[in-house]
């Protein structure tokens, strides 16, 4: 055995346990997802170390314009109004996993997340992401309201640390990818009727366009934390 494999094998089965002695566990956190999510988790671990937690979270509306810079890439136009902070973005997600081995943070877990998207964007974006020109008659600064829901499924790979007796802290690198999206347009109420007309004729292929550009940009990783209390 090499001294690189001695470490991996030591740190992997002579750490203190993540768990309590107990083989049942509950554990509550507040948790982060840089650089977007903010939000909570409940998990469970039962015996055989198998895992359980289901959790939320928000992205603040401040970031959701980087979310668009990471969707559009090269397509993103600086100049553009974009994304407004009053838009909102929400997560729900269920997971299992596994700490395989009994004296280790080291923990694996997968599972599926639902996001929903709600918030108002100018035309020239929908014009930036999709193959369709705007209409004739559209001004490009003319707000749509734009609805979106993603299935994503994602893996995390970490460890758990004691703080104290009940504490803990969990870091972790994840990956979530868009499975499918599904996105609904419409103009702002205060929008010229002449607007929405002269978009109906677009908007089934601009809806096209932008769920396939989510299943394909929307891959993401991301650094998880998590700091709470365990039961």
């Amino acid at each position: 055995m090499t001294l690189p494999d001695l470490a991996l094998w030591v740190a992997l089965t002579a750490s203190p346990p993540a768990a309590a002695a107990d083989p049942w566990g509950v554990q509550v956190e507040a948790a982060a997802e840089a650089p977007l999510l903010f939000g909570a988790r409940v998990g469970a671990e039962i015996p055989g170390r198998i895992r359980f937690a289901a959790g939320g979270g928000w992205v603040p509306g401040g970031w959701l314009r980087r979310a668009e810079e990471l969707a559009l890439g090269a397509e993103s136009d600086p100049s553009d109004d974009g994304i407004r902070d009053d838009a909102s973005l929400g997560l729900w997600r269920v997971r299992a996993g596994w700490r395989p081995f009994p004296r280790s943070g080291f923990y694996v877990e997968g599972g599926y997340a639902h996001a929903g998207f709600t918030g108002d964007v100018p035309a020239a974006l929908l014009d930036d992401a999709s193959s369709v020109d705007l209409p004739p008659g559209v001004d490009p600064g003319t707000r749509l309201q734009v609805t979106s829901t993603l299935h994503l499924l994602e893996g995390e790979v970490g460890w758990e640390m004691p703080v104290g007796k009940v504490g803990v802290v969990r870091l972790g690198v994840m990956y979530m990818a868009t499975v499918n999206a599904v996105v609904g347009l419409a103009g702002e109420p205060e929008s010229d009727p002449r607007v929405a007309t002269a978009l109906v004729p677009a908007l089934d292929q601009v809806t096209a366009d932008l769920e396939t550009l989510l299943e394909d940009r929307v891959h993401l990783p991301l650094v998880a934390l998590g700091v709470g209390f365990r039961f």
